[in-house]
Parts: structure tokens; sequence; C-alpha cells
């Protein structure tokens, strides 16, 4: 397009006496031909001056997000510092607060190391039957009568049930007289022979078992029996004695 016709464009837009910012690379002879008819005043600008704008229009785009972000910390100072108790009543209401809920804080410890105690006992107590058998039978192993009876090696083994699979470790706890008893049976194999072995424990004052009667007797004839520990005569006899419980047993073998 020539000059002309740019200046034609012009007129018929009826721009009139205006400011325009260009670069100097772009319709240098246009601008120069408006320029000197004083149709256009032009401010020529160099190329580092669009770099410079470019980084001015920038940081106005990002004042007005910075000043959103100072302006949401200020609220919520302000709004925290609204929340702090001012009056007495609201500093009673919060001490308060805060009690109730240190208390179920605490409850809720207190509860969980009662549970973790409990489970602990259990597992690694000495009064639990896999416990007592453990220990009897290194009674067991022990007494020479009974090793050379059975022969080495000796196993251990639960009470046999109808289909003749290996049960846990019988026992069973009662009371008599006030006092806490618990009652074993197991059985034990050797190289030679198989045994039964029958006890008797009762609770102490510190809530330990201790052994009332220990028995081993053979299951092959000529059976033999052997008595490992006898207290019963330190505890009066009942109903429930341990001397009816060994006799039943006895008779039904």
């Amino acid at each position: 397009m020539s000059p002309f016709g740019v200046v034609s464009l012009l007129r018929i837009k009826t721009i009139g006496h205006t400011t325009v910012r260009v670069l100097t690379h772009r319709a240098p002879v246009a601008l120069k031909c408006l320029e000197s008819r004083g149709w256009l005043r032009c401010k020529r600008l160099a190329h580092g001056g669009d770099k410079g704008e470019s980084n001015a229009s920038t940081s106005l785009d990002r004042s007005p997000e910075q000043s959103e972000q100072q302006g949401s910390l200020i609220m919520k100072v302000l709004m925290d510092e609204n929340k702090a108790p001012k009056t007495r009543i609201e500093k009673i209401t919060q001490v308060g607060k805060d009690l109730s809920y240190l208390t179920i804080i605490v409850v809720c410890v207190v509860v969980t190391g009662t549970i973790a105690y409990t489970v602990m006992h259990e597992l690694f107590s000495s009064n639990r039957p896999n416990a007592i058998h453990s220990k009897t039978l290194k009674l067991l192993l022990a007494n020479e009568q009974i090793v050379d009876i059975l022969g080495l090696p000796i196993k251990s083994k639960g009470e046999a049930s109808r289909g003749g699979r290996s049960k846990h470790v019988r026992h069973f706890e009662f009371e008599r007289n006030d006092r806490q008893f618990m009652r074993m049976v197991f059985h034990v194999t050797g190289s030679r022979k198989k045994g039964t072995v029958q006890l008797e424990l009762e609770k102490d004052s510190a809530g330990k078992y201790q052994y009332r009667y220990v028995l081993f007797q053979s299951n092959d004839h000529p059976k033999e029996t052997v008595v490992l520990v006898d207290k019963r005569d330190e505890f009066p006899l009942g109903p429930h004695s341990a001397e009816n419980f060994k006799n039943k047993a006895t008779a039904q073998n």
C-alpha cells in the first residue's frame, strides 16, 4: 500500500490527531508521511522499551494477587485475635474446654495402656496353659525314671479327640472354698512307650498357679505310675478333690 493510500484510509476513519506508540521497524515511510502532514504524532520507542513495558504490566498484574494474599493473612490474624477469650467468663469457658479435652486424652491413654497390659500379661504370663504345659514337660524330662520308662526323645501333644486328631492341651479352671484351681491332662510319647500326665494347680496369694500334684502313668501294661509333685495333704479333701480326680482318671484307664 502506498503512503497516499494510508493517508486516505486514515481520513475515512477520521482518526484525527492521535498519539500512537509503535516500533521503529513498522511502516516507517507511511508514518513519516503522516507525521509530516501533522495528522499523526508518533512516539518512537526502542525495542527494549517493549520489554520494559511488559515488565511493568507484569508487575501491575501481580500486585493485586500479592495484595490479596497479604489481605487474607491479615484477616486471618485478626480473626484469631478475635477468637481469643477477652472476658473472664470466656476465659473460664475456655479453661473448662481445655480441661475436658485433657481429661479425654488421659482417659484414652489409660484405657489403651490397660488393654496393652492385659494382652501382654496373657501372652507372657506363667499362668497360661501352654506355659504350664511346657514347665511340666521339663519336669518330666528331668526325672530319670520317666525317661527310662518312655525312652528318648519324648514328645508331648494335647488330648486326642474322637476323630484321632490332636487338640489343644485340655484344661479347665474351677473354684472351691473361694480358691482358684486348674486341672490339666496331656499325653507324652517316647521311643519305647506312651504315657499320660495329670496335674492340678492352685493360685497362691500372689495370683500365680502352684502345683498341687503332678502324676505320670504309662499307657502300656503293666502300667507304671510316677508321682512328681504331691501337695494334696496341705488342702482338705472334698467332693472335687484331687484324690477323687485321680481315682476317676485311673478307673477310666
